[in-house]
């Protein structure tokens, strides 16, 4: 036990110090690199020493420089241009300031972070602080790091050995079988596995208890390697799902992780099988692919208490999963089966990316609102949260995949924004001049600002002070009225816009030849 002890504190000791050098390398090298961005662009190309607390200065300013101020304006612009392009082409997580990336990297997406984050976001961060971009250097810092730390994580399936013991990852299954619904079953008379009864068998012998979740197993099977650990995640899995069906209701559901059998027609090698009532659940383990993803079942378990549970079951299924963070897979191009119809790997897929398109229609709150559907009327629940039935947002959605998005190219769209906004181009003009304005009062006021505390106070010159702080004061007025005009204008061009988007809508769904009722879903 000693020994055990020993080695697991050292392996993580080892992973923690490996993590922590990397990380502060990086960091090192962040701001090496940013320092001489920032040298390059300010002290080279615009001529401008940049202010800097003592002992921050890596590289120092020349001795005579010739102040350039077109460069001075332009790197701000050319550098977010450079860094924009980089974060939309290569690593769209990356935008922001990156601590928010790294939190939602761990609660939503199991900490994974791309091996190319840290990589895009240096060089983007980089490119925007040394060209004078408003920004910080600790959120880069901390998403970088978190992307370090998440390159050298353990990832589903890897496996620590630690003396004897062996530690697996435990990670959601990318291929689960539907869940057919057995019969509740007795724990007094345990069902015997028949030639044909398809039912599996229950494993009793060992049992791991939560609060959460109560897993079985057989002794010496593999179910008993890996019950603590799937205990630990179902207990997340449930806090996920907290308020769903009968998760309330303070009863612990029963998992039994079985070993893979003969249902009497085929070898059942992985998948959940729900018993009526939601009260159990088998699961399927086996040391070749992971367990059934215990926010899946957990979802089955508790979404039976739904009285319309039996016609909801694939959005109970699809919503277990995106709770658990399953991918879609790539579904488009290629035919797919109906919903009800799909099984295996493609009924997860299709599942969870039909019930991602229903929360992104109307929102979470409306998509919980279906499972409140009375017995036998899910269809008719369904039309009067989201309007058409459950087949006709099938078909909706099954275009959306087809399409594979907006196919409208950057030139198609700017071209279609300039024909809306060409009846506004007075407006515009005059709302560009107000943003010269302030980007003009922006500009001078730290040269003013300068000059007043170099030159004007240690003069002793009343006049020349109260010269500049009244032209700082006329310059900040000019700039709050140009901006409150500005916002009116944009608002107020905003609005022409929309109503001419709308104008044209209605337009051409008088002429067209479908129903308006299939064309508006």
């Amino acid at each position: 036990m000693r020994s055990f002890f020993l080695e697991n504190i050292t392996r993580w000791l080892v992973f923690g110090l490996l993590v922590g050098i990397v990380s502060g390398l990086g960091a090192s090298a962040f701001y090496y690199l940013l320092q001489a961005g920032r040298h390059l662009c300010f002290h080279l190309l615009a001529g401008y020493a940049v202010p800097a607390p003592a002992g921050e200065q890596i590289f120092e300013a020349a001795g005579v420089m010739q102040f350039r101020p077109l460069v001075f304006f332009l790197l701000p612009a050319i550098g977010g241009l450079i860094s924009g392009l980089l974060v939309y082409r290569f690593a769209p997580e990356t935008e922001g300031h990156g601590t928010d990336a790294m939190i939602d990297a761990f609660h939503n997406k199991k900490g994974r972070i791309r091996t190319r984050v840290p990589v895009i976001k240096g060089l983007a961060s980089i490119i925007t602080l040394s060209s004078g971009g408003s920004a910080g250097r600790e959120g880069p810092i901390a998403q970088i790091g978190a992307g370090i730390g998440s390159a050298v994580a353990l990832q589903p399936g890897d496996e620590l050995r630690f003396g004897s013991a062996t530690l697996r990852v435990v990670a959601p299954a990318p291929a689960p079988l539907p869940a057919p619904a057995l019969p509740q079953a007795d724990e007094t008379s345990p069902p015997q596995l028949g030639p044909s009864s398809g039912r599996p068998p229950q494993a009793t012998a060992g049992v791991v208890r939560t609060e959460a979740v109560e897993v079985r197993f057989a002794p010496g099977s593999h179910g008993e390697r890996i019950a603590t650990s799937y205990a630990a995640v179902a207990r997340r899995a449930r806090s996920t799902l907290a308020g769903f069906g009968s998760e309330p209701w303070g009863s612990v559901p029963i998992v039994h992780l079985i070993d893979p059998f003969h249902d009497g027609v085929e070898l059942v090698a992985g998948g959940a099988m729900i018993a009526d009532g939601g009260a159990e659940a088998w699961v399927v383990v086996s040391p070749e692919s992971p367990p059934e993803p215990p926010h899946r079942v957990l979802a089955l378990m508790f979404g039976a208490a739904f009285p319309a549970s039996a016609d909801l079951q694939l959005l109970i299924e699809g919503y277990g999963l995106h709770r658990a963070g399953a991918p879609e897979g790539d579904l488009s191009g290629r035919p797919l089966p109906p919903l009800e119809q799909a099984d295996g790997e493609e009924r997860a897929a299709m599942a969870v990316s039909f019930v991602r398109f229903l929360i992104a229609r109307e929102g979470i709150d409306a998509f919980m609102r279906v499972f409140a559907a009375p017995a036998g009327r899910g269809d008719e629940t369904v039309r009067e949260v989201y309007g058409p039935s459950l087949g006709q947002l099938e078909q909706v959605w099954r275009r959306k995949l087809a399409s594979g998005g907006s196919d409208v190219k950057t030139g198609e769209f700017l071209k279609l924004s300039l024909r809306y906004l060409r009846p506004y181009k007075l407006r515009q003009v005059e709302i560009f001049g107000y943003m010269l304005l302030s980007l003009a009062f922006v500009a001078a006021f730290p040269f003013v600002t300068k000059r007043l505390f170099d030159s004007a106070l240690p003069s002793g010159e009343f006049s020349q002070v109260l010269t500049l702080l009244l032209a700082l004061g006329a310059a900040f007025v000019v700039s709050l009225v140009a901006g409150v005009r500005q916002a009116y204008q944009t608002a107020w061009v905003s609005n022409a816009v929309t109503r001419d988007i709308r104008q044209a809508i209605f337009d051409r769904v008088q002429v067209m030849p479908e129903p308006l009722s299939l064309i508006h879903i």
